[in-house]
């Protein structure tokens, strides 16, 4: 039984994070779960005969999978372009040194490649990732090309109940697909609703829903730490 007041995270269960909270819980509610896409004889071939100059990767899940099936047909290193810490640090982790943009979401992303105009740019993600980039590419007819690397199915799920309870103090939702879930269950949320990155913020306001601004863009982490915080003033 619940009895402390507690915060809901919504992450995949291959994405679980544990907090050292002092003054609130975390319940990990998962609305989505992940599975890697291999890649085919043809994509396979495909990057070996034109291996992209930069790789955007969008999430350390991404990244793992990456690294794990994908990377093996490269044959120079590219440029890594991570959307925030987290991805960053999974691709560090693999002993390289990944760009982060000052705006940690699509659009910072998008100013980054603004840089590599003349290069050809390979975006690695899921087969649930919005089309910010890849419009943005298409329309100002860059060099690229998508691979999806994962997938996301989502998942039955009780979060409706545990959003109903008096010592809920709120949501955190990294991704406009969560939150549009999210609002498919809880239509018309009563709790704080912290979202990650200006994406899934706008996704939220576009419902007429009132976001928290915390000032972290993507770091669930450090969201978590902050609400924690809160629980002292």
């Amino acid at each position: 039984m619940v009895t402390r007041k507690f915060i809901i995270t919504t992450r995949p269960e291959n994405k679980v994070v544990n907090y050292n909270t002092k003054n609130i819980d975390v319940i990990n509610i998962p609305l989505t779960e992940m599975h890697p896409i291999l890649p085919d004889y043809s994509t396979a071939e495909r990057i070996k005969k034109m291996p992209p100059d930069v790789v955007v990767l969008t999430s350390s899940f991404g990244a793992d999978v990456f690294f794990k099936y994908y990377m093996i047909y490269f044959k120079i290193d590219p440029v890594f372009i991570a959307i925030g810490n987290s991805t960053a640090a999974e691709i560090r982790n693999k002993g390289f040194n990944p760009i982060i943009p000052e705006e940690r979401d699509s659009y910072g992303i998008i100013n980054l490649l603004k840089n590599y105009r003349d290069k050809y740019i390979g975006l690695f993600r899921s087969t649930a990732s919005n089309k910010i980039i890849y419009n943005f590419l298409r329309e100002n007819h860059y060099n690229f090309s998508e691979f999806f690397i994962y997938s996301l199915r989502i998942i039955e799920n009780n979060i409706a109940s545990y959003c109903g309870m008096e010592n809920c103090d709120g949501i955190v939702l990294t991704s406009s697909l969560e939150a549009e879930i999210f609002l498919k269950v809880c239509p018309n949320p009563k709790i704080k609703i912290y979202p990650i990155g200006k994406v899934t913020d706008d996704t939220l306001k576009k419902h007429g829903i009132k976001t928290c601004t915390t000032g972290i863009e993507s770091d669930i982490k450090e969201i978590i730490n902050y609400i924690d915080s809160k629980k002292l003033e």
